[in-house]
Formats: C-alpha cells, structure tokens, sequence
C-alpha cells in the first residue's frame, strides 16, 4: 500500500512516487544485474523510469500535466529507453502494481514485494549479445578488417519459427512440400551455364538435374548457395518429413517443418526471404576495437533460443544518423538459435563507415613488461612467412627461406608493423631505429624511409563537429642523447600521448594512406 506524504512543495507541478522494491531472498551476486522502476498511465503511456539503486530504491517523477488518476508502477528488467513499452514488461514478467492518485498527493512512498521465482525469472531469460563490427578493406592486395568505431549496434529479434511458419502462404507451403518430396538431386558441375540455367548466379557454374520442381524453381529468381544445396542434399535422408510432406495434412505438414528448423531455414531464406518481421530489442555502442556487448530479456515464459538480426549506424557531418550495415533479406543474415554469450563477427562494406586502427591481440612475454612485437611486413604477417613463423618451421628449406607462405618473394615497399610495450614510455624509451641488411653478410643499414602515423581529431563546422585524419610524421630524425650528440635515424614510438590531437586511427578511406 503507498503511504502520502505533503512535504514537498505544490509549485513543483509533479507528482514524486519514491518506490521501494524489495526483492525476497536475492544476494550480492545476483545485484550486478540491472533492474529499474517504471510509471504508466491508465492507457499505458510510459510517464518515467529510473533504475533501482543498491537498496532497491527509485524515485519516479510524474508530471501532473499527465493523466495520472489511475497510475501503474512496474519493477522489471532495465530496458534500453527507445524499447520500453507497456506490453514488453509484462510480456517480461514484471511486477505491476496499480495507483490512484488524487489532487492532493504530492508525494508517495511505494513498497514494492518482488518474489524470489519474478525476479529469478528475470535472470534467467537475460542474453548477453556480443561481438564485433568489422569493415573488410583491400589494402597491397590484400584483405583487412578495420574496426569500425563509435558505431550504435542494434539488436534485433526474429520470430521464432513457430510463428513464421503458420504465416506462410499455401503457394509457398505448396513449393516446400514439393521440394521436399522429390527434392533437387547434387548439382552437376558444368563449363558453361547453359539458357536453362538463367534463374542462377552465372559465376556458379551448376546446371540442376530435372525434377518435378523444376518449374518452381525457374519461377524463383534467387541464386542457390552453399546452404541451400547442402540442405537440398540433406532431404534425401529426412524421413519423416518427407512422410509428412506426402501424406500428412497441413497442420502435420507446418509441424514437421518446424522440428526440422535447421533443415527449413535456408529453404525459407531462398523461397520467402521477406517472411520475417523484427522487434528492436537493444542497442550497444561499439569501442576503438569494434567490440560491442549488450543484454536483453527474452521474457519468463519464452524458452526458445533467440533469433537475432544486427543493424549499425553511425553519425555523418555530426548530426546525421546513417545506417552502415544493415543486409537484406533479413531471413538470410539472421543469426538463427542465437547462443547467448557468443561472439558475433558483423562486417559492412558501406563507404560511410568509420574505421578505427586495428587492436592486434598482443601479449607480452611471460614475466617482461618491456618488449617489441616485429607484427609484420606491411599487411602480410610474420606468421605467413618461411623462416619467421613457428607454423612453417618443418617446411621451411634453403630454397623457400624469406618467401611468403604462397612461395612469393618479396618487392616493392616494404614497411615493417611493430607493436610497443606501453611500459617503454614509463622506462623512459621514446625512440626507435630499425636497420637491416642482406642475408648474413654485409653491415646493417638503417632505414630511412619516412613513416607517418594518422591520428583522428574533430574539427568545427556550421553543423557540428567533423572527425578529420591528419597525418604525422614519426621519423626518422636527428635526436639529441642529452649529452649534446645527435642519435641520427629514429623514429618516435607512437605511444597514445604523442598523438599531435586526438587520438591515432586509420582513415576510413585506405587511398589516404601515404604508407
């Protein structure tokens, strides 16, 4: 029961409900999940919200401008704010507690019981959504992720495929028992794409043996893929859905198909891409490294593993929110039976997307806090290259030592990518100098080629600030040893504070790139 209280003053215009959520028997362990308080109006209209502080508490502040006659408070899962609705929260099993308010009341103190099986419930359908948002970049022939930065990620959810499969139309349902009554037979590879092989991929060099379904799939203009005709294969041995495709009814049919989702999905992706629909369901902002991580609740009486589609965008000129990575069909970029926790690799090819420089997992040395990584040479790593990696040690001989893994030599420039030990700053080291020389003969020569480095700064415009790369030139120099003798050929270490602004980063556009 809220108890009133008229401390607080009238010229405020609001209405302050002080909620106390005590949630039965749950320990410390359990506090680093997020839990908040919610105020509705009668006819559901989300007033405010505020999350529940270490005791439980939260304060809501309703203005009296709003219907608050007959208010309903919930305390559930926190929610992202652009997602929370009425109907989500009960779908979630929040607890609801209903309110009537009169003119009077200027404050009131809500306690508020939580269960240990509600808010135990509330744990236990939280998905944690991780991963990563890449942009595959040629650079020197070759292909690099760059992370994509200071990106918004979306999360999505799919209906389950108990619910698209009742939705389906009997035309669609139709082809599908077809196909998978008589389904098409291993593609037999063929030199040239013959005029019967018009409705595929013309790079996928496969004419499909005939079949009752051949005119269905002459119908359907999407190409096959890997997926589709490693299921079409798979049918063959599909038993009793291929019985219920026969002789079943349509209610026995749609239930085979959906116990068979691995086999079903690609099917749909293919016959039905635009079947899906979505619900937003979080959001999450990614680091310098791409890297993103979020948490949504599926809802207590959900035990289906969730489906999930990603989108991302970001801001250009400073205002204006464009979305860079966001595949269609949706039904063929969904991330079907979603194990929650797991790592989630998004890549975008939109020239719009802002890269950042890539975050190589360096570990140092056991026991050594000051070291040098030798990484690579421009884009193709020591490890692909005889003589330097550990993988290619039993195959390295006279003939193939210094060549790349495919046996190429090398040419052209060549700069080395070295990683630095943050505690070198510490130490007092600022500087480096790389020489080099032929074989094992001869005396080193130092390298002389200026390195630049770009660093990443935001520059002010009529509307709003543009991030700008500039570059930087860290060598090589003439430094002074302190004792009044110049060291020639360094080059300074890219430490973060030697950054001229900003911060280093890659330009989005590799054409930028002097080296």
């Amino acid at each position: 029961m809220a108890t009133k209280s008229t401390s607080e003053s009238k010229d405020t215009g609001r209405l302050n409900i002080h909620v106390n959520a005590e949630l039965i028997d749950i320990d410390h362990a359990d506090e680093a999940y997020e839990f908040a308080a919610y105020a509705f109006s009668s006819d559901a209209q989300l007033l405010d919200s505020a999350p529940l502080a270490g005791k439980g508490e939260a304060v809501l502040s309703v203005p009296r401008s709003a219907p608050v006659a007959n208010l309903r408070v919930l305390v559930g899962p926190r929610l992202d704010e652009k997602t929370v609705s009425f109907s989500e929260l009960i779908r979630l099993g929040a607890q609801e507690t209903h309110l009537r308010v009169t003119e009077r009341d200027l404050r009131l103190n809500l306690p508020i019981k939580v269960f240990h099986d509600i808010w135990r419930c509330w744990l236990r359908s939280a998905c944690l959504v991780r991963g990563t948002l890449h942009k595959r970049v040629l650079v020197g022939g070759e292909y690099v992720d760059f992370p994509v930065c200071n990106a918004k990620v979306e999360v999505y959810e799919v209906d389950p495929l108990w619910i698209l499969i009742p939705k389906l139309p009997a035309a669609v349902l139709e082809r599908l028992r077809r196909i998978i009554i008589d389904p098409i037979r291993t593609p037999i590879p063929h030199p040239e794409p013959g005029p019967d092989d018009a409705p595929f991929a013309r790079g996928a060099m496969e004419r499909v043996a005939r079949t009752a379904l051949s005119q269905a799939v002459a119908d359907h203009a999407r190409p096959l893929d890997a997926d589709v005709i490693t299921t079409l294969g798979q049918l063959q041995g599909a038993t009793e859905l291929r019985y219920a495709a026969q002789a079943g009814s349509q209610l026995q049919f749609e239930q085979a198909l959906i116990a068979n989702p691995l086999l079903i999905r690609p099917l749909l992706c293919w016959f039905w891409p635009r079947l899906v629909t979505t619900q937003r369901v979080a959001t999450a902002t990614t680091n310098e490294c791409g890297h993103f991580q979020t948490l949504f609740f599926q809802g207590c009486n959900n035990h289906d593993r969730p489906d999930l589609y990603f989108k991302a965008k970001q801001k250009l000129f400073g205002w204006l929110d464009v979305y860079i990575h966001a595949p269609k069909p949706i039904a063929c970029h969904t991330w079907w039976n979603y194990a929650c926790g797991t790592e989630v690799d998004l890549y975008t090819s939109s020239p719009w997307a802002q890269t950042c420089s890539p975050c190589p997992p360096v570990i140092g040395p056991p026991g050594k806090n000051r070291w040098v990584a030798f990484m690579g040479i421009g884009v193709t790593g020591l490890n692909r290259v005889y003589g330097a990696s550990p993988d290619l040690t039993g195959a390295t001989t006279p003939d193939n030592l210094g060549l790349t893994d495919a046996g190429a030599p090398w040419g052209g420039l060549m700069l080395p990518r070295l990683e630095f030990s943050p505690a070198l700053q510490a130490a007092g080291v600022r500087y480096y100098r790389l020489s080099w020389r032929k074989g094992s003969s001869g005396s080193f020569l130092p390298l002389v080629g200026e390195v630049h480095h770009y660093y990443r700064h935001d520059v002010a415009t009529p509307t709003g600030d543009l991030p700008v790369w500039s570059p930087h030139t860290l060598g090589p120099m003439d430094v002074d040893d302190g004792m009044g003798h110049q060291v020639p050929h360094l080059f300074k270490i890219p430490f973060a504070s030697v950054a001229p602004s900003g911060v280093w980063d890659a330009p989005p556009d590799v054409g930028q790139i002097r080296e």
